[in-house]
């Protein structure tokens, strides 16, 4: 009973949570461009940088569509020490740099939307408060981090997802609340992943994991062995695991109502239990209440 009560307090917050997302997005975003009217006589289009010169075909007049260039600050591997970035609905898109710099990109007026602050070897950028209940945000924050930058990096968001490609470094946090989690072709020692309703698809090569859900489905994919304990946690969303077969685990799961099967070992089970592949040096811990666990 106590279990039920608990449950029906998250899945309220939940629901509410998605009820704002809902109404939120219902309002008609207003352009990120301006149309300017000139009367002139020509059935030509010319592209140039920052604008674009269209002509409507009915009435010959022309309109110029202006674009808004990204908004960009770099700054040397050496001089930054960490990298906050705390947004609520603005996506997140995180790469590697190949020049060596950090490089943080406001694209489409985000920087409109958003506080960017330099504090000796730290960065933090934040998502602003917004006046009234329908206001939405928009724009896209782009960081580029070098291979060679070792500080700490963490990347907040309430319903904008976060998207991390081609990322090589030593420590990753991402946490949102209804925000997917995407993470491709990446190398990361340590990853920790935090979500509320998102879901989270995470591949890559990776030393140690922990991704925690309250409802959103967790899919993990390693192209190498782990080598360190990782922990994977949903109370309804599922957990897939997709393993290096010759990964030596000790994997422990506990299913109040899901079920259990790990395709590598055999083992299939409910309620709580242990599988074992090769040596298990590395402890795997899963857990759900009533999503299903599948390793493969």
């Amino acid at each position: 009973m106590k279990r039920n009560r608990v449950l029906a307090i998250v899945w309220l917050i939940i629901a509410v949570l998605l009820l704002i997302a809902l109404v939120r997005g219902l309002k008609d975003a207003e352009p990120s461009f301006n149309f300017e009217r000139n009367d002139l006589e020509t059935e030509t289009e010319t592209y140039s940088f920052g604008e674009i010169e269209m002509t409507d075909s009915k009435t010959n007049n022309l309109y110029t569509y202006k674009s808004h260039a990204p908004k960009e600050n770099s700054f040397s591997a050496a001089e930054i020490g960490s990298i906050s970035i705390e947004l609520t609905s603005i996506p997140q898109k995180i790469t590697s740099s190949s020049d060596g710099m950090i490089h943080v990109v406001f694209e489409d007026k985000a920087d409109e939307y958003c506080a960017f602050k330099k504090t000796g070897k730290k960065i933090f950028v934040k998502e602003k408060a917004q006046k009234g209940f329908l206001s939405k945000s928009r724009g896209c924050v782009k960081i580029a981090l070098p291979e060679n930058f070792d500080g700490d990096v963490s990347f907040e968001s309430v319903s904008g997802s976060v998207r991390v490609n081609g990322l090589k470094h030593d420590t990753v946090s991402i946490e949102t609340v209804s925000g997917a989690i995407s993470l491709s072709d990446t190398q990361i020692k340590e990853l920790a992943c935090e979500t509320v309703s998102g879901a989270q698809k995470i591949s890559g090569k990776y030393d140690k994991v922990s991704a925690n859900s309250v409802s959103g489905s967790i899919e993990f994919f390693d192209e190498k062995p782990l080598q360190s304990d990782c922990t994977f946690s949903s109370v309804s969303g599922s957990i897939l695991l997709t393993l290096v077969k010759s990964c030596d685990y000790m994997l422990s799961y506990d299913s109040t109502s899901g079920s259990f099967r790990d395709e590598i070992t055999g083992v299939r089970g409910k309620k709580s239990g242990t599988s074992v592949n090769g040596s298990g040096k590395v402890h795997i811990d899963v857990t759900t209440v009533s999503g299903s666990i599948r390793v493969q």
